[in-house]
């Protein structure tokens, strides 16, 4: 878990110096140049605190410098924050489901709550298949002879 946040700053620190490269930080007051600047640093320290930390294990330092371990733990990062909205997805679902079968009935205004409720997190839904098709699709651009060996593994 560690390794995967540590994985998802650095991409974090990346956008932030590719937006201190483009042609909008002209535009920027000096003072927001000097808060990215700020940012950048401070991240970029936190990173290298964090990397000494996790490099201090003997077992951490041939995943850290690997590419492939690195693109297969943020899928597997990506796929288990899509797995808890299908679970939060299915326990708002639930009283639906069980009015069907052995559960009291449902009325209109319950209905339409439980109905409301799925519609605003579709978004966040959304937001997490979006994440998923594009480490998936990271992963099979720089490794195309790798196979997965799990078949849910594939772009959603």
């Amino acid at each position: 878990m560690k390794l995967v946040s540590l994985y998802k700053k650095e991409a974090v620190l990346e956008l932030l110096r590719n937006r201190l490269r483009g042609p909008e930080i002209f535009l920027a007051t000096e003072e927001e140049v000097n808060n990215l600047l700020a940012s950048i640093l401070e991240l970029s320290e936190n990173l290298r605190e964090e990397l000494n930390e996790l490099t201090g294990e003997q077992d951490m330092r041939g995943v850290m410098n690997d590419e492939e371990s690195k693109l297969l733990l943020l899928l597997w990062s990506a796929k288990a924050d899509l797995f808890v909205q299908a679970v939060h997805i299915q326990a708002k679902k639930r009283p639906l489901l069980e009015s069907k079968s052995i559960g009291a009935r449902l009325g209109t205004k319950l209905k339409e709550k439980i109905y409301k409720a799925l519609q605003a997190r579709r978004p966040a839904v959304k937001k997490y298949i979006d994440a998923f098709n594009r480490c998936f699709a990271n992963y099979v651009t720089k490794f195309p002879d790798q196979k997965l060996s799990d078949a849910a593994d594939y772009p959603l």
